[in-house]
C-alpha cells in the first residue's frame, strides 16, 4: 500500500480529445482523410501531407482552438472526486497562444482545479508529484515518480516501466490499486520497460 499525495494529469489525450477537433480541422483544409489510428509515431508532422508538413502544428496556436477541445466522457467527475483526497496537478504543454483558451476550457469543466495547481510547461519532469497520467512518450520516460500512459497507436514503444491503460477510469483504477496495493489490478494493467 501507498500513499499518493500528488497527481499529476495531461489534459490532451487524457481529460480532453484534441485529435478530433485538430485532424478535422487538418483533414478540412488539405482535403485528407487522416484518422488518430494512422498516427503511429509522437510526430505528427511526418503523416500530414507534404504541403502542410510542421503548418499542422500553426492549427494549435489559433484563437480559440483550444476551446474545442472535447472533455474525456467522465474526467471531470473523476478528477473532482479525487481531488477532495489529493493535490492535482494539470500539466499541459501548450502553445502561449492557446494559455489562455485552455484556462478558460479547464474553468469550464474542470471548476474545482484551483488555478495555482495549472502548469503549462513542455518540462512536465520538473513538476513535482508521485505519479503523471500522460501519453507522451517522452513525458512518461522522463518523470522520476509513477507512469501511467494512456495507450495510443503513437505510444506503444515507451521505453520504461509504466500501467498502460485505455480511458482515464482506468488510470484511476490504477491509482486506487496503488493505494491499496491491489496486485491483481497493478498487473494487469503493468508493461515493462521495452529495449531501447
Amino acid at each position: 500500500m501507498q500513499k499518493l499525495k500528488v497527481l499529476n494529469v495531461d489534459v490532451d489525450g487524457c481529460i480532453g480529445d484534441l485529435d478530433t477537433p485538430w485532424l478535422e480541422e487538418y483533414n478540412r483544409r488539405y482535403k485528407d482523410s487522416l484518422t488518430r489510428k494512422d498516427i503511429l509515431t509522437w510526430d505528427i508532422h511526418t503523416y500530414v501531407k507534404p504541403e502542410c508538413g510542421n503548418k499542422i502544428y500553426d492549427i494549435l496556436r489559433e484563437q480559440g482552438f483550444f476551446l474545442k477541445v472535447i472533455p474525456m466522457d467522465g474526467a471531470s467527475e473523476l478528477l473532482e472526486k479525487w481531488s477532495k483526497t489529493h493535490t492535482i496537478n494539470i500539466v499541459t504543454d501548450v502553445p502561449l497562444e492557446g494559455q489562455n483558451d485552455r484556462t478558460e476550457w479547464l474553468a469550464k469543466y474542470f471548476p474545482f482545479i484551483p488555478k495555482e495547481r495549472i502548469f503549462y510547461t513542455g518540462n512536465k519532469k520538473e513538476v513535482k508529484g508521485d505519479l503523471i497520467i500522460d501519453d507522451k512518450p517522452l513525458n512518461l520516460e522522463e518523470f522520476p515518480g509513477i507512469k501511467i500512459c494512456i495507450d495510443y497507436t503513437y505510444n506503444r514503444e515507451i521505453t520504461c516501466e509504466h500501467y498502460r491503460v485505455y480511458s482515464i477510469q482506468q488510470a484511476f483504477d490504477v491509482v486506487q490499486a496503488i493505494e491499496e496495493g491491489n496486485q491483481e489490478i497493478l498487473q494487469k494493467y503493468f508493461s515493462k520497460k521495452k529495449a531501447a
